[in-house]
């Protein structure tokens, strides 16, 4: 039987999140979940142990999991998140003040499973956008991951596809032109702000 990630683990993680908020376990090990029957005949976009493996050129040195949930919650807040205190960020976007923000776990996991393809695309392990897919192959080349939560928004979004390929390569041109002129630590800080205003082309919270 194979771990995966399944409504009945987030419906645990949360529950666990209001009863224990300062309990000092891995992220990830609430995510992944002994499924039922009927689960276990579907196949669930987290599942691969891929997702378990380093993440490339991103830092701190952490699973893609962990990599791929803080990129998410970049792009549904707008705030810097940090990898290493993945766990409390989750829950300040999970549970805000006490209550849960999604009233069907269903949700939840629907918000995760819109953005997975077009993390693994960035990544090039998809390639059913060609444009993201070149994007984040040109990313690859610069060891550069901190815009990932703008092109996952560019990516997810309802934009005609001319205007999302020139997004992507007004992204690269950006990086570029930062990059010539030694400014390459300005994107960390700069990335949050762009992606709270990307917030408004329609991607996030439309899925829901």
């Amino acid at each position: 039987m194979q771990d995966r990630l399944t409504a009945e683990a987030v419906e645990d993680w949360r529950e666990r999140l209001q009863s224990e908020p300062d309990t000092p376990i891995r992220f990830e090990a609430e995510f992944w979940y002994r499924n039922d029957k009927a689960r276990r005949e579907s196949v669930d976009p987290l599942d691969d142990g891929w997702w378990r493996e380093p993440a490339p050129n991103a830092r701190p040195h952490r699973p893609r999991l962990d990599h791929f949930l803080a990129h998410v919650l970049t792009a549904e807040t707008g705030e810097k998140i940090s990898v290493r205190e993945l766990y409390a960020e989750y829950r300040a976007l999970a549970v805000p003040k006490g209550r849960p923000r999604f009233d069907d776990i269903e949700k939840e996991l629907k918000l995760l499973e819109h953005y997975a393809p077009l993390y693994k695309t960035l990544e090039g392990r998809a390639k059913a956008d060609p444009v993201l897919y070149r994007l984040g192959r040109k990313l690859a080349e610069w060891q550069v991951t901190t815009v990932f939560p703008i092109a996952m928004q560019i990516g997810g979004s309802k934009l005609p596809a001319k205007e999302k390929k020139r997004l992507c390569r007004l992204i690269y041109s950006f990086l570029a032109r930062r990059a010539m002129c030694g400014l390459t630590t300005m994107v960390r800080h700069m990335t949050p702000r762009l992606a709270s205003r990307m917030r408004g082309i329609g991607a996030p919270w439309s899925i829901l």
